[in-house]
């Protein structure tokens, strides 16, 4: 993505993109200025691995990745997903 995230996919993984879009930080301005973005995923079934980019570490509140379980908030991180089709959730959090 553009803002720097990373993701790779289990297999069979059903993956939906809601909103994504980021406008990075202009360099004229001081460096107080955050980027601004929002990154709204859904994981229908199946998994992940990621790490989080400028977004989720700017923009916290704006970052999410909605599954039909719970909904996935981080503030800067490593961590995987998975959703298994008898509905069951597993989270793992590797840095951050």
């Amino acid at each position: 993505f553009s803002d720097n995230s990373l993701m790779t996919f289990r297999p069979e993984t059903k993956f939906y993109i809601n909103q994504y879009n980021y406008a990075p930080k202009s360099k004229a301005k001081s460096k107080e200025e955050k980027s601004t973005g929002t990154y709204i995923m859904d994981l229908i079934e199946g998994g992940f691995r990621t790490i989080t980019g400028v977004i989720a570490k700017d923009n916290p509140d704006n970052y999410q990745v909605n599954t039909p379980v719970a909904t996935i908030g981080v503030r800067g991180t490593e961590y995987s997903v998975v959703y298994t089709k008898d509905g069951q959730l597993f989270v793992k959090r590797y840095k951050g």
